[in-house]
């Protein structure tokens, strides 16, 4: 069952992103690390023994990435207009260490779409536990209700 890793304030840049979390919380978020596999940059605060917030955005002296960055920060209009809207705490990250650690234990990297399909399987198992939680959800935890064929 995945578990909840962190969430993530999502920012056109990390001043920003630091700057907002001390005016709401009153603290600073010390600096986390630069991903350069992803050209992004972040400042983490633990928020218990397994969880944290992230501050994430593009990092101006990463390199491009090759591929999509996280949390859509390839579109950096996109960004900013949710930042200027006020919707800046839109992402989280889950766990998912039994798979990984089978398919590393196999020496296996599973293709695309199977890891994807995977990955959406777990997502609504997650949230299939949380609306059952939750007499007033209305969630449907079928990919069906989303469009999808799976």
């Amino acid at each position: 069952m995945p578990k909840l890793d962190h969430i993530t304030v999502i920012s056109p840049t990390l001043a920003e992103g630091v700057s907002h979390v001390r005016h709401c919380l009153g603290i600073d978020v010390p600096f986390g690390t630069r991903h350069h596999y992803m050209g992004t940059h972040n400042h983490r605060l633990q928020l218990g023994d397994n969880v944290y917030l992230e501050i994430v955005a593009c990092d101006p002296e990463g390199a491009e990435p090759g591929r999509a960055r996280w949390f859509g920060l390839d579109s950096p209009a996109k960004v900013r207009s949710d930042w200027d809207s006020g919707r800046r705490l839109r992402g989280w990250v889950a766990l998912v260490e039994g798979s990984v650690l089978v398919w590393l234990e196999a020496g296996r990297v599973p293709a695309h779409a199977e890891l994807r399909d995977w990955l959406v399987e777990q997502l609504f198992a997650m949230l299939g536990v949380t609306v059952a939680r939750d007499p007033d959800a209305q969630f449907s935890t079928t990919p069906s209700a989303l469009g999808t064929s799976r």
